[in-house]
Order: C-alpha cells, then structure tokens, then sequence
C-alpha cells in the first residue's frame, strides 16, 4: 500500500468533499435552531389564537421533527448519496412497522380524532372506561389523566376515541343529588325544612333552578329523603361534603334521628325466652 498516495487522497478529500461536507452539516445544525424558534413561535400563535393546547403541543411537536427529517434528506443528497434508494427504505421500513403496530397506528387515528373533534381539553374533568381524572395531556398516542390522589392513568386514544366519555367540565354548573335517612319515628317536615335551610346556608347553591327536597323511598328501616340541587362546577365536590356536614350538625341539634343496623337477638333458657 502507498501511504503516500493514501494521505494525499486523504488531504484532497478534506479539502474537498471534507470542507463542504463540514460546511454542509454547520448549515444543517443552524437550520435546525432556526426550525425550533419558527415552531416556537407557531406554537405562540396557536395560544394567541386560543387553540386547544393539546392541538398546540402535537402541531408543533410534529411540525419540528417533518421539517428537520426534510432537511436531513435534502444534507444527504447534498453530500451526494442517492436519495430515491434511501427514501424506498424508510417507505419499505414505514409499512412493515405499520403492519407490527397496527393497534398504535389506531391509537394515531384515534388521537386526531381527539384532537379535531374535542370531547375534551386539557384541564377538563373527565371519566372514559371508570378512569376519573383531570386531563393533564393529550398526545398523538395517548391521554393522560391525573386523578384526585395523585395518580397519572395512560389511556390509549383508540380506547378513548371509541368508548363512552363522561365530561364533567364542560357545562358551567351541576346538579348534586344526596339521599339522607331518617327514623320513621322522626317528623318527616322538620327535616325536609332543616335540609333545606343547610341548602341556603351554603351560600354557593343556585336558587334557579330551585333546590328540591323530596320523599325518595319507604325504606326497610328508614325514610329516605332525597334533595337535589345545582351549584358551580368548580365547586361541585366540595359542596357534597359541605352539605353533608351540614345536615348531620343540624339533624343532631333538633332531634332527627339517623337510624342505623339493628338487631334484636332473642334467647331461650328453661322454656321462657329472653331478650
């Protein structure tokens, strides 16, 4: 081997084709900068416009890794290599992995269905296959919800695309419905004035529609009574437990008895019975 001829052609190589290659992969670099700051300030746009931002976060993720993935393609042909064979594979690659992950690519379509039809947003209050959560973000393959405690539950968007969605944030106001029990032994009027009162006393409760007090059922030891009433969204659970509280304090301060479980246990001993 002549290592003469050998550094020499590698000297011309440098040069040459090293130099522009170099130059070539310098311009590649700051036009992948220049894509980041151009999908930032998409992304930007999108916001003012006051798109959903889960359609904000997928538009601009994907539209940074189209155009870097076109610029790639135009840095190899221009160093050079045939193009038309490289793109033959990644079409050959595209379908064999689509024929392996058939049930992501149904997640894909699944998400864009999201995303254009908007069941829900980030931020709402949703439940989808007894999952309930606050959506904390919507992405191509799945949906993440985070629930009250803390957890984050990954649902995949094909399931979330074609099961039932309850939205518990969409409309502006809700209906509480509670069931309290009471003795049948208790006056069944000054409870359903007590209950009533623990409604207005809450101070966020709406007064149209009215609130409803009502006779929900005999029960086997109890009077059920039922009361329904509407208040803010945003204030809905809070306001279950508050009214709770509520009537448990009142009923207690005016004599309605809660009933509860009992049983009377009756015992024999030399043929007379006993209690």
């Amino acid at each position: 081997m002549d290592f003469t001829t050998l550094f020499v052609n590698i000297g011309n190589w440098i040069v040459t084709e090293g130099l522009k290659a170099l130059v070539a992969f310098i311009v590649l670099l700051i036009l992948f900068k220049i894509t980041n700051v151009i999908c930032r300030k998409l992304a930007k746009l999108m916001r003012k416009k006051k798109l959903d931002e889960a359609v904000v976060r997928v538009s601009e993720t994907w539209a940074r890794r189209g155009i870097k993935f076109v610029l790639f393609i135009v840095f190899i042909a221009y160093l050079g290599f045939e193009t038309s064979s490289i793109t033959a594979a990644i079409a050959s690659l595209g379908v064999t992995i689509g024929l392996a992950l058939q049930g992501s690519l149904s997640n894909i379509a699944g998400g864009i269905v999201l995303l254009v039809m908007h069941p829900y947003r980030v931020g709402d209050e949703i439940e989808i296959e007894g999952n309930t959560g606050t959506v904390e973000d919507i992405k191509l393959f799945y949906t993440y919800l985070r629930t009250s405690d803390n957890k984050l539950i990954v649902i995949p968007n094909s399931t979330a695309a074609n099961d039932e969605i309850i939205n518990y944030s969409t409309k502006p106001t809700r209906r509480v419905d509670l069931i309290f029990s009471i003795s049948y032994d208790s006056d069944y009027e000054t409870a359903k004035a007590l209950i009533i009162d623990c409604v207005k006393g809450l101070g966020h409760a709406l007064e149209d529609p009215a609130p409803f007090v009502g006779m929900e059922a005999h029960a086997q030891s109890s009077v059920d009574v039922i009361v329904k009433y509407w208040v803010p969204t945003n204030v809905y659970y809070d306001s279950r437990y508050m009214m709770r509280e509520a009537v448990k304090l009142a009923f207690d301060a005016n004599g309605i008895e809660i009933p509860y479980p009992q049983l009377e246990v009756h015992t024999k001993s030399d043929g007379r019975e006993s209690k």
